[in-house]
């Protein structure tokens, strides 16, 4: 039996996720060999016989890019959530969520992805997320662990906004953002300040500015292909 047919074959299982309870249907062999996670959910000893799943602490929205890339990763080993019908208008904190997910999961792959999405989201729509970013990165400090990847692109693209900035109107905005930060999230403030001093201060009087390392380095490859060298 094929791959393919392997993973559209067995039995169609029911996922409630959400505190609204949005529903997925989706191949059992799919998910099961997603995530040994989900392989216990349904074919553990006290997996759910009946197909019935609740995720009732996940992101509805970033499950539904999770469904569409096992469904696009069966079909193709080479496609990425970037290959699909993606909307790029979507929240930043879905992309968060996703990656999130993917850790919760044990998808290194799914990880992967989410990472480039980030990357390529906050290069693009930087000055739309501005006044987020602090709570995306304490989103993120609350829902990982400390060395993480996602942690140390969010910590870079804040720390770039923060050091070239110069509207009086967004310093004013990110000096009351970055007070908040102090008194609720004093460890997203330690993160970013090493990273800012590190910058040469001499790029207001013309130096380049800081550049982001590329996609891969904020990847891990224990499990997945390492990425090619000008990735």
């Amino acid at each position: 039996m094929s791959s393919l047919a392997r993973a559209f074959g067995g039995r169609i299982v029911t996922i409630f996720v959400g505190v609204d309870r949005v529903k997925f249907t989706i191949h059992e062999n799919l998910i099961s060999e997603s995530s040994p996670f989900f392989k216990a959910a349904f074919r553990g000893e006290f997996g759910e016989r009946n197909g019935v799943l609740e995720l009732p602490d996940d992101d509805p929205d970033a499950f539904e890019l999770f469904v569409g890339w096992l469904y696009g990763k069966a079909q193709s080993k080479s496609y990425t959530i970037a290959d699909g019908p993606i909307d790029w208008d979507i929240e930043a904190m879905t992309f968060l969520n996703l990656y999130i997910l993917s850790k919760k999961y044990f998808n290194e792959d799914l990880s992967n992805n989410a990472i480039d999405l980030a990357y390529e989201y906050f290069d693009y729509f930087s000055d739309l997320d501005r006044k987020d970013q602090l709570e995306y990165l304490r989103h993120v400090v609350d829902n990982t662990l400390p060395g993480d990847s996602m942690r140390s692109l969010l910590v870079f693209v804040i720390s770039v906004d923060l050091f070239q900035e110069h509207s009086e109107e967004f310093k004013r905005d990110s000096l009351s953002k970055i007070k908040a930060a102090v008194e609720t999230s004093p460890q997203c403030v330690a993160m970013l300040l090493p990273q800012i001093l590190s910058f040469d201060w001499d790029y207001r009087n013309g130096m380049d500015r800081p550049h982001c390392k590329s996609k891969c380095f904020y990847h891990q490859h224990e499990t997945t292909t390492p990425c090619d060298d000008d990735d």
